[in-house]
């Protein structure tokens, strides 16, 4: 088997110090971001993950796409001579979006808009808490620039730059699964967006500065601890690699606000802070989801419901401003792109690109005679080829159709070509309900196991199956064959018909469902060489929106003709989808848990955005929850790549009717899984320093092997992953055991874990429950779906042996804690050093197979971080903090731009343990 069990699917940019120098290296597929250096999430103005990439393949047949985006070293953006008063602000999102007539700053629902003016309400009394040169750096400013006392005037709110225009953004969002309507910016500013001497964009924020229209029941403010947390994480993240927003300063002051921290109705006095954020853009799925109708669930509905003029203005503008390159990389002549010159070029660049719309890969393409045959795989050409099923083959033919036929010198090509699109490893033989309604309208052969009226082959055009009878249409006479009388119903080989004058009525006939396996010619080609007529009729260049999101009153954005808008939206989605399987990948590989996936808190360009309750995996457990909210555990870290797929399912729904689910919802599945599994099998096997090609399902199974034991052990995600590195080096495996051993948890932790589980809700359903459940299933399933996090069942005897499993498991879960609370600590160590012991010496034999095991590992220390943003360290330098002690989180921010070099001698936060005041700490 080549995979792995993926938590969340069933089954790192990262930093070296490489002494002082300043550079970068491309190891193996993984990029390792030098010392000094500054991976961005940004482009001129369309950010891409392709742009400036340098593939180093693992081996001939797997290797990672992993972008570098050209950089500066520390220090090259002070000479731009750019002061805090002549940054250059170029506020595009206001000029391209509608903004708020109402300029009165009162919460309230904020129709047919994306932004509202408002005003920062100032601090009083603000301090400089700690600055990230950095993140500044990107803006233009330099060390002279942040030293001067304005500087904290305008990052505290108590002046406004000039040029900014600050405004709050309207979105919507699903919140641990349900839709809640209007959300928006209720503690943040957008204050502009400053265009640097690079031309790259950058979206300014100020979190924390008061209310706005946005803030429902808040007062707007954040305090010290969270904006010192979103600070460091925020940086920590971009020095590890992970695709982020920046933040440039942090502020405090003496005003104060009350908050009840954990939530137990004991509420204290803190001081406010603001943040100041960075990002090319903090859109959002949820900016999307302000045109949802009334939700059937929630009954909540978006502030601008079913004004689809205004999602296509939106989405418009994040094409345009952020995805250029990428229409113009997939969408060829789409958006005008200029010709090569050569027909033949341009038409293969098309079939590709409309190909890869579709999640299907151009496998081969040959120009045969007079004949243009092309292969298509649901893998990329590098990997053994497999066909797409039925509705995305059908959906990719009628994506390459479409745009040949856009194009006057192409189209006039078709003329003296037919076009084949062939899929191997695709079987020829109808059998589900599915295919056959899938293939509806192609020709197929019927295969009967007697005589039926003296034939046992019939041929024509697929009608439908139902429970007597299999109906076709042999030029247009209608036929009935007994099912029982069926042996097989099969895919005939492709027919072919030359072009000709008619090219352009065939085009008015032709639709998505009688493209064919034969994509030559529109319509369906006959035995004896005629073209069947459409009886579906339609035009494929009439883009049909689904009637039921209509209403009287809806804006419905013009229909899209022959200009290949879809297809562009298309591209967009692709990108996006692509973009956010690689974040998460990065995320699990790290141990990364945002605790907060809610819709509104997805970006629309693939970032983490919004840093609130995260945490750093420490002692590896797949179910491990960061933030102390989330009572089910829908966001705990196994869940993060399936619930970013639902995300993407949901920003589907709220990119249609502009772009059709009908065309989103297929490239979701046919990309999502297999990149993210790619991108996580590929990066966790360069952390354990596999770089030789020699067997990758060996090396995968040893991965899972590897996850097994740290899990049972409780053994530290990061310190283990960098211990490893010693085995290729040659270390005693002793000490390496030891090492390891040292970090694992201790049996009344493991213990304690186990008790977390057994008392999460979707593990714990109380019989007397289960007939409402049953009730619910039958009703609505996709809503009882949401509340188990999981399958929902369909009648009661099921919910009963549904509830029964779950709290057979919980009662498992408080069995194996009263065990483990059982085992001394001698007991414990014991059982640890076993299976390190035998997992260990498996894992030296393989590194003995590399070719050059020190060298692996060398890239080990590249990928696996010595020093990650533990929320015992966070909460270390928060206390000092909030006594008026700033000076630790600058000392942190010193050890995260440096997190793959090994930690300073004496180093405070060294080690993994947390200290015991913060064994139980819980972040909400």
């Amino acid at each position: 088997m080549d995979s792995v069990h993926v938590p969340g699917l069933g089954t790192e940019s990262q930093a070296s110090a490489l002494g002082h120098t300043q550079m970068v290296s491309l190891l193996a597929g993984i990029g390792l971001i030098a010392y000094g250096l500054r991976l961005l999430t940004t482009s001129k103005l369309a950010p891409s993950p392709e742009a400036s990439v340098r593939n180093l393949p693992r081996d001939a047949s797997h290797h990672i796409d992993f972008a570098v985006f050209t950089t500066q070293p520390v220090g090259a953006a002070s000479t731009s001579g750019v002061t805090l008063e002549t940054l250059p602000f170029d506020n595009l999102s206001l000029r391209a979006l509608p903004l708020d007539p109402v300029l009165r700053n009162k919460v309230r629902t904020v129709a047919d808009a994306c932004f509202s003016r408002v005003t920062p309400v100032p601090l009083q009394s603000p301090k400089l808490v700690a600055t990230s040169a950095g993140a500044l750096q990107l803006l233009g400013l330099g060390a002279s620039e942040i030293a001067r006392p304005e500087f904290v005037e305008y990052v505290s709110g108590d002046a406004v730059l000039p040029g900014a225009e600050p405004a709050a953004h309207c979105y919507c969002g699903h919140q641990f699964g349900n839709f809640v309507g209007q959300l928006g910016d209720g503690t943040v500013m957008y204050l502009g967006e400053i265009v640097n001497e690079g031309g790259e964009r950058w979206e300014l924020q100020l979190k924390g500065s008061g209310r706005t229209p946005y803030s429902r029941k808040s007062d707007g403010r954040k305090v010290l601890r969270s904006s010192i947390r979103e600070f460091l994480c925020s940086e920590a993240s971009f020095y590890l690699g992970i695709p982020t927003s920046r933040a440039g300063s942090v502020v405090t002051s003496e005003s104060l606000v009350v908050r009840d921290v954990q939530y137990t109705g004991d509420p204290v006095a803190e001081n406010c802070a603001i943040v100041t954020r960075i990002a090319p853009t903090f859109l959002r799925f949820g900016s999307f989801e302000i045109f949802k109708k009334r939700d059937p669930q929630t009954g909540q509905e978006g502030p601008s419901p079913g004004n689809y003029e205004l999602q296509r203005q939106l989405l418009d503008h994040v094409m345009n401003t952020y995805f250029a390159d990428v229409v113009a990389r997939e969408v060829p002549g789409g958006d005008g792109a200029a010709s090569t010159g050569d027909v033949k070029v341009d038409m293969e660049r098309t079939i590709e690109a409309s190909l890869r719309q579709c999640g299907v890969y151009l496998y081969d393409l040959s120009w045969v005679n007079d004949r243009i045959e092309v292969i298509v795989s649901t893998h990329p050409p590098q990997h053994a080829p497999e066909g797409p099923d039925s509705e995305v083959l059908e959906q990719a033919i009628r994506a390459v159709r479409e745009q040949l036929w856009a194009s006057p010198q192409m189209e006039a090509m078709m003329e003296k070509y037919e076009l084949s699109i062939a899929t191997p490893g695709a079987s020829d033989v109808l059998r589900t309900d599915k295919e056959f309604v899938a293939w509806k309208g192609f020709p197929v052969v019927v295969t009967t196991t007697q005589p039926h009226k003296k034939k046992t082959k019939f041929e024509g055009n697929l009608v439908r199956r139902d429970d007597e009878f299999v109906h076709l249409n042999l030029k247009g006479r209608p036929i009935k064959v007994p099912r029982e009388l069926v042996a097989e119903v099969s895919l005939p080989p492709p027919k072919y018909e030359k072009g000709d004058s008619e090219m352009g009525k065939l085009k008015k006939k032709w639709s998505w469902r009688n493209a064919g396996a034969n994509a030559g010619e529109g319509g369906i080609v006959e035995s004896d060489g005629t073209v069947a007529e459409d009886t579906a009729g339609g035009d494929p260049w009439d883009i049909e929106y689904p009637e039921a999101d209509w209403g009287e009153d809806d804006h419905l954005p013009a229909t899209p003709k022959g200009d290949s808008a879809v297809a562009r939206y298309a591209a967009v989605y692709r990108e996006i989808v692509l973009r956010t399987a690689r974040l998460v990948a990065q995320w699990q590989c790290l141990g990364f848990c945002h605790g907060v996936l809610n819709t509104d808190n997805m970006s629309i360009l693939g970032i983490t955005i919004d840093y609130g309750p995260f945490g750093f995996m420490e002692a590896y457990d797949p179910d491990h929850i960061c933030n102390g909210s989330d009572d089910a555990g829908r966001y705990r870290y196994s869940a993060q790549p399936e619930i970013c797929k639902w995300n993407l399912r949901k920003l589907a729904e709220a990119l249609d009717p502009t772009l059709p689910q009908t065309v989103s919802l297929p490239i979701l599945e046919a990309e999502y899984d297999g990149t993210f599994r790619r991108e996580y099998e590929d990066r966790m096997l360069q952390k354990l320093g596999f770089l030789a090609p020699i067997s990758r399902e060996e090396d995968l199974e040893m991965l899972q092997d590897l996850l097994s034991v740290m899990e049972s052990t409780g053994a530290d995600w990061t310190d283990t992953f960098r211990a490893l590195a010693r085995v290729g080096r040659g270390d005693d495996l002793d000490l390496v055991e030891k090492q390891i051993v040292d970090n694992c948890c201790s049996a009344e932790a493991m213990a304690k874990r186990f008790e977390r589980k057994a008392d999460v809700y979707p593990l714990n359903l109380f019989p007397e429950n289960a007939q409402k459940f049953a009730d619910l299933a039958r009703e609505d399933p996709e809503e009882l779906s949401d509340i188990l996090q999981g399958p929902a069942f369909s009648d009661t005897e099921t919910g009963l042996q549904e509830v029964a499993a779950k709290s057979a498991l919980a009662e498992t879960l408080r069995q194996q804690a009263a065990t483990m609370r059982q085992l001394s600590p001698a007991d414990k160590r014991s059982s640890d050093q076993a299976q390190w012991g035998a997992w260990l010496e498996a894992y030296q034999a393989r590194m003995a197979r590399e070719p050059d095991a020190y060298h692996s590992a060398g890239h080990m220390d590249g990928v696996n971080p010595s020093f990650v943003l533990r929320n015992w360290v966070c909460q270390t330098v928060i206390s000092e903090a909030q006594e008026g002690r700033y000076e630790g989180v600058q000392e942190v921010m010193a050890l995260l731009e440096r997190p793959y070099a090994d930690l300073p001698p004496g180093c405070r936060f060294a080690g993994s343990a947390a200290p015991e005041w913060a064994t139980d700490l819980c972040v909400t």
